[in-house]
């Protein structure tokens, strides 16, 4: 599951603390002071391309030789 799940992924991998790392130092410093009430999805999935991966894979596909 977790490889069907990474392929589906932009990035086909997982993040990491080291990609993650970044975005949580600019939002606990001054730097993000105007940043306020907003939710930052860091999931590197769909939202990148609303889950349409799997639908433009499908059509790209040509299946087996008929």
């Amino acid at each position: 599951m977790r490889r069907a799940s990474v392929e589906q992924t932009p990035l086909g991998r997982t993040g990491t603390v080291e990609g993650i790392a970044p975005l949580v130092v600019f939002l606990v410093s001054d730097e993000s002071s105007f940043v306020t009430g907003v939710e930052i999805p860091v999931y590197g999935r769909y939202s990148t391309h609303g889950g349409a991966k799997a639908v433009s894979d499908a059509l790209r596909d040509p299946g087996p030789a008929a």
